[in-house]
C-alpha cells in the first residue's frame, strides 16, 4: 500500500492487490469497482473506507447496500424469536462500535487454533430446503409444515 497526495488536498490510498492475494484487481473480479473508486477520489467524490472488510461495522454495510440498491429486507428474521441470537444481538447494541471490532479481531486471531481443534458436534442438512441445520429439519421448515 501507498500513499499519494492528489490536488494538494485529497490523500488516496493505493492497494497492490498482487502483494496482499497474489492477483490483480482485474483478476479478482474487482477491477471496476478499485476504477470506479479511484476515478471519484480524484474527482473529489469522498469515498469512507473500514479498511478489512469483516471489520466494517454493520450499519456502514446496510448503508452500502441501501446506496446500491441491493434487493434486502432489513426486517429482522421472523424465524428468530427467543433465541441465542436474538440475545446477543441486543448485548452486541449495547457496546460500542471499537469493542465490536475488537472482538472481531480477536476471534480472528484464534481462528486457526479453533480449526486445528476436533468437533464433536454432529452437522445436519434439512432434508425439506437443504440448507444446514441442528437436526434432519430446520427450524423454518417446521413452522412451515405447522402452517
Amino acid at each position: 500500500m501507498f500513499w499519494f497526495n492528489v490536488k494538494q488536498i485529497m490523500v488516496v490510498k493505493i492497494y497492490n492487490f498482487a502483494d496482499i492475494t497474489g492477483s490483480t484487481h482485474k483478476e479478482l473480479g474487482v477491477g471496476e469497482i478499485i476504477d470506479n473508486v479511484l476515478l471519484n477520489e480524484l474527482e473529489g467524490i469522498i469515498v469512507i473506507s473500514s479498511g478489512n472488510f469483516s471489520e466494517a461495522i454493520e450499519t456502514e454495510i446496510k448503508a452500502y447496500a441501501k446506496k446500491q440498491a441491493f434487493n434486502i429486507l432489513y426486517d429482522k428474521c421472523p424465524c428468530a424469536f427467543g433465541t441465542y441470537r436474538v440475545d446477543t444481538r441486543e448485548w452486541m447494541k449495547e457496546i460500542p462500535n471499537k469493542q465490536k471490532k475488537a472482538i472481531v479481531k480477536n476471534f480472528q486471531t484464534i481462528i486457526p487454533e479453533l480449526r486445528k481443534k476436533e468437533t464433536t458436534t454432529k452437522h445436519y442438512t434439512c432434508e425439506t430446503c437443504k440448507e444446514p441445520a441442528r437436526t434432519n429439519l430446520c427450524n423454518a421448515c417446521k413452522i412451515f409444515a405447522e402452517l
